[in-house]
């Protein structure tokens, strides 16, 4: 976008003065269209696009728009997953994150929109939390392997066995009894701070969706 910033009063101002061995010349409306037609997708025309086409807002939009390699990966990404958004949101955040600390561009990154989708399916699949979906994404990054070998051989694989939660939660509500005492008169917003504690006991690896409906069974059964 090209707009005015300042004025002269004339062309002396600018220290100007004509070259006499200048010959003027002219652009052909053709040579000037056949030149647009060649220009790429100009940025805010790709913005306009990602609304329309993939539903983003003006803030995940802009900020994809805002690297021409960031752009094209996401478009790779939406073609191998059914919820673009959710791509953009682990781009515009868990990925950016690993940027901005690695001081780095997303060119120097290691990683193929397969490895990234994979992931963001084991998460959406349950295989493993949120939480430690971004932790497989550090060393992802950091090693260069697949989001599934990682999760693998690191023992990432998400908790869900009744048996083994209700052990931690019953730690956690032990190690809790104010807590407990809340929730138990009605202060169902005190659930969250339980759900974190059975979080950080399992190192991220307990089902969130879970937790709260086996600590509210388990403080009701006590």
């Amino acid at each position: 976008v090209t707009v005015p910033m300042r004025s002269k009063e004339e062309a002396h101002d600018y220290r100007y003065f004509p070259d006499p061995d200048l010959v003027p010349f002219t652009l052909d409306a053709v040579f000037v269209d056949s030149l647009r037609a060649e220009l790429p997708e100009l940025p805010f025309q790709k913005q306009k696009r990602f609304r329309e086409q993939y539903g983003l807002n003006d803030y995940d939009s802009f900020i994809l728009i805002s690297d021409r390699f960031l752009s094209e990966f996401f478009e790779q990404c939406a073609s191998l997953y059914e919820d673009p958004e959710n791509a953009a949101h682990w781009i515009n955040g868990p990925l950016l994150k690993e940027i901005n600390q690695r001081k780095c561009v997303f060119g120097d990154l290691k990683l193929t929109s397969e490895n990234f989708v994979n992931l963001i399916k084991s998460v959406d699949h349950g295989v493993v939390s949120n939480l430690a979906g971004k932790d497989v994404l550090t060393a992802m990054l950091d090693q260069g392997r697949s989001a599934d070998v990682i999760i693998q051989e690191g023992g990432w694989t998400q908790v869900s066995d009744d048996s083994v939660l209700t052990v931690i939660v019953d730690e956690v509500i032990a190690q809790n009894p104010s807590v407990a005492a809340q929730i138990k008169v009605g202060k169902v917003n005190a659930v969250g701070f339980l759900v974190g504690q059975v979080m950080k006991k399992s190192k991220g690896k307990a089902n969130p969706k879970k937790l709260s409906e086996l600590i509210m069974r388990r403080i009701g059964n006590g």
